[in-house]
């Protein structure tokens, strides 16, 4: 099998974004005189523009966050995650369209501006300062959001002279960092899997209706169904190790689990049952990847 520097890649998703808030020293001064407080255990924090202005963007920001979070798999902390080259054309059309709206509510943003900032002055009155806000022209420049791509380390590709004995402890070095993050990786999904799996059994094995009232207790949204299905539609291109056995578990998720309706799991009590069952066999059988006991709640 080729190896993983050969089948993923490194990718970061940078977004930046104007908080439009800011910390006033004065009014946190005002407030601890009033109160007679210690000025330093003050922290007053001022709202430079409603904060519906804006909402799109950082709905979009975290759209696109989420689908970063979701298509790519674990490699460090320093901001970069595994991109398997089987997801990459899907990432990045994914990402670019999220780009464009993102662009295009700024562009809204910065065409009200100057409006909001007016706004602000009517409403925070004696709080208002015109220096906690950026020139109109220089404020589209606060937001921005980009991909950056990398080449997985590979030790083969390590030349720098320092002498045989260090370049091979150094190249091990590398090729075990990629072992370790690969297998992280895999450890990752089945947690994913685990989680959606475990999330169907609780909700399914939770609703019922009170025989008093006649209320549903504990009812699940259509979203229980629609996540396992998107991650399931999903696994066959974050899968970087060709893990037979993760595969065969999708398979078995896509039979026995994702075919129902969410609303015949309400409706129909003996398929509820029944799914909810399975679920529990599921879980069971994924007790060893994901290191549960068999004993152990699902939460």
């Amino acid at each position: 099998m080729t190896k993983i520097t050969e089948r993923a890649m490194l990718v970061a998703l940078n977004i930046s974004q104007w908080s439009a808030r800011k910390y006033d020293k004065r009014a946190s001064e005002d407030v601890a005189k009033l109160h007679g407080a210690d000025a330093e255990m003050m922290n007053f924090t001022k709202h430079l523009v409603d904060k519906s202005a804006l909402r799109n963007i950082t709905l979009i920001a975290r759209a696109a966050r989420e689908h970063h979070l979701f298509n790519t798999l674990p490699w460090s902390d320093s901001g970069f995650r595994m991109l398997p080259g089987a997801n990459y054309f899907d990432y990045v059309e994914a990402q670019q369209a999220y780009r464009s709206k993102f662009d295009r509510a700024v562009a809204d943003f910065t065409n009200v501006y100057k409006d909001c900032v007016a706004e602000a002055r009517e409403r925070l009155k004696g709080l208002f300062s015109m220096t906690d806000y950026p020139l109109p022209e220089e404020v589209a420049n606060k937001f921005g959001i980009d991909c950056v791509f990398a080449p997985l380390p590979d030790g083969d590709d390590f030349r720098v002279s320092l002498g045989a004995e260090e370049e091979r402890r150094i190249r091990e070095e590398i090729e075990e960092r990629a072992r370790a993050a690969e297998v992280e990786a895999m450890r990752d999904l089945w947690t994913r899997v685990h989680a959606a799996v475990a999330r169907m059994s609780k909700n399914l094995n939770s609703y019922g209706t009170d025989p008093v009232t006649g209320r549903i207790t504990h009812p699940f949204r259509d979203s229980m169904v629609d996540s396992l299905r998107k991650l399931v539609e999903t696994l066959p291109k974050l899968n970087v190790a060709g893990d037979s056995n993760l595969e065969a578990m999708r398979q078995r998720l896509v039979q026995d689990l994702c075919p129902h309706d969410p609303q015949d799991l309400r409706d129909d009590d003996i398929l509820r049952k029944a799914v909810a069952q399975e679920a529990d066999v599921i879980l069971h059988a994924m007790a060893d990847y994901v290191g549960v006991s068999d004993d152990e709640e699902v939460t």
